[in-house]
């Protein structure tokens, strides 16, 4: 059994107990690695006697891979983790969060030797940042293709609702039906032909709620004072909007940057708001699409098929497991020159996109 965390500094963990450094006997080379693979492989499930412990012991006791998986954003994925054990989260989909990139195996395709991924357990949360940063890649880049038959009439369109101090829930359900009303206005159906729409909500300095709708459009040109004017009879009070052509490739970037991070950092900040925001976003779709766009599915290399996506994303089957991460690790500071190069493999080939 593992033993508790010691430390209270849980944002900086220590490495898995669990996994001893190898003696000289097991410190085996990659090909001895591969079969010991094939006679234990790894389970990506969540281990049923995590279930019953708390965020505390499962952030203290990260594996080398989970501490290099979630780096950029430990501390936010420490309060989102909290607050989820506070808002009561069952106990599995709890240790499935902090569970979150373990498991961890190295793949290489069986005909392209030089290509090389890293699999892992994947919570796929809506608030977990790595996974965030997956979608929000995805995301960004079958916005892009959608934005490249659009052609010239792409346009960006951000619609904002006047903030206040009404709960969020209250501001959210607002958004999404006047952005539903002013979809049937004659000015709306008569230049847009299709899309997709992405929430945001950030804390303002002045304590209120400041939601946002930004939508990638395929549309002929509107006139600003038309628009705002369909927008403030759908709200009722807003009339604040913002329209503008961008190339496909801005675009999308633009729309997909609020998807990157779950929970701005302005509502990160305090634990009230985090807490609000986690029940009020908790059945309130982040991202969709409409019109010519409907159907499309924004995120449908996410999970299985990312860690394939550079050849045959269809065909997993020609990628076969090498090892163990943490064994490459132990290799490679043991000198092994066969798990230097993997590792270089690794780290070359995922500049640019997820891990």
């Amino acid at each position: 059994m593992i033993p508790p965390a010691t430390t209270p500094e849980i944002c900086t963990p220590s490495c898995d107990p669990s996994h001893t450094a190898p003696s000289p006997t097991t410190a085996r080379p990659i090909a001895a690695l591969n079969r010991q693979v094939e006679e234990n492989p790894p389970v990506f499930d969540t281990p049923l006697e995590t279930q019953r412990l708390n965020a505390h012991f499962l952030l203290s006791n990260l594996s080398i891979y989970e501490r290099r998986r979630h780096e950029a954003a430990q501390d936010d994925r420490c309060k989102i983790a909290f607050a989820l054990e506070r808002l009561q989260t069952s106990p599995k989909a709890l240790s499935k969060f902090c569970a979150c990139g373990s498991n961890a195996t190295v793949w290489r395709h069986r005909n392209l030797k030089h290509e090389v991924r890293v699999r892992c357990h994947k919570c796929g949360h809506r608030l977990c940042p790595a996974c965030a940063a997956e979608a929000g890649w995805v995301i960004q880049k079958s916005l892009t293709e959608l934005g490249e038959r659009a052609g010239h009439n792409l346009s960006l369109i951000t619609l904002t609702l006047k903030h206040g101090k009404a709960p969020l829930a209250t501001f959210l359900t607002r958004l999404v039906t006047g952005f539903r009303e002013l979809r049937r206005t004659m000015v709306w159906r008569t230049a847009v032909k299709g899309g997709a729409w992405i929430i945001e909500v950030k804390r303002g300095r002045d304590g209120d709620w400041h939601p946002h709708i930004h939508v990638l459009a395929d549309a002929n040109y509107i006139r600003p004072g038309e628009l705002q004017a369909a927008w403030l009879a759908s709200t009722g009070d807003s009339s604040v909007v913002d329209i503008r052509r961008r190339t496909p490739f801005a675009g999308a970037r633009y729309v997909a940057k609020y998807l990157v991070k779950p929970v701005p950092p302005s509502i990160l900040a305090t634990t009230a708001d985090l807490e609000e925001f986690i029940l009020a976003t908790k059945r309130v779709r982040r991202c969709a699409t409409f019109g010519t766009w409907r159907g499309t599915k924004l995120t449908e290399l996410y999970v299985e098929e990312l860690w394939a996506e550079a050849h045959d994303p269809g065909n997993p089957e020609n990628w076969e497991m090498i090892c163990h991460y943490a064994d490459m690790i132990d290799l490679k500071n043991k000198g092994n020159r066969e798990a230097r190069e993997l590792y270089a493999a690794l780290t070359r080939n995922q500049k640019g996109h997820p891990p």
